[in-house]
Order: C-alpha cells, then structure tokens, then sequence
C-alpha cells in the first residue's frame, strides 16, 4: 500500500503523510521533508464484521482494546 502511495506521489498525483521509516522507498521526483511539531501518536480502528462472534475474534479484540487509551 505504501509503495502505491509512493507511486502516486512520483506520478504527480498529490502528497502523503508517511512514516519516516518509508524514505527508503525511493522513487524518481519524490521527495521527503521531516515534519516538526507533530505527536507520536498513531491513530488506528478496528473493522470486524457484527455477526462474528468467534473466540478468536474476541481474544484479538480483548488485546486490541488493551493497547486503547480511552
């Protein structure tokens, strides 16, 4: 997906926000500048479908939600 990101950039197709640990994906016309004064934090979801109520999908969500600062 990145690299796809990466793609679009380098075809003229706009501008990402990326993970500094990305700038090894070098690709001609693109260009990394580091951004100051943003937090450390990542913002993430979690997609499932209503319906599923396997034990599995509930340990994950059980781990999921403990990573959480709510």
């Amino acid at each position: 997906m990145m690299q796809t990101i990466v793609g679009l950039v380098a075809g003229g197709l706009g501008v990402a926000l990326m993970p500094s640990s990305l700038q090894n994906l070098r690709r001609q016309g693109v260009v990394y500048k580091t951004v100051h004064g943003l937090s450390q934090t990542v913002e993430m979801g979690v997609v499932c479908r209503r319906e599923d109520h396997s034990p599995v999908l509930r340990a994950f969500l059980e781990v999921a939600y403990g990573w959480v600062r709510v």
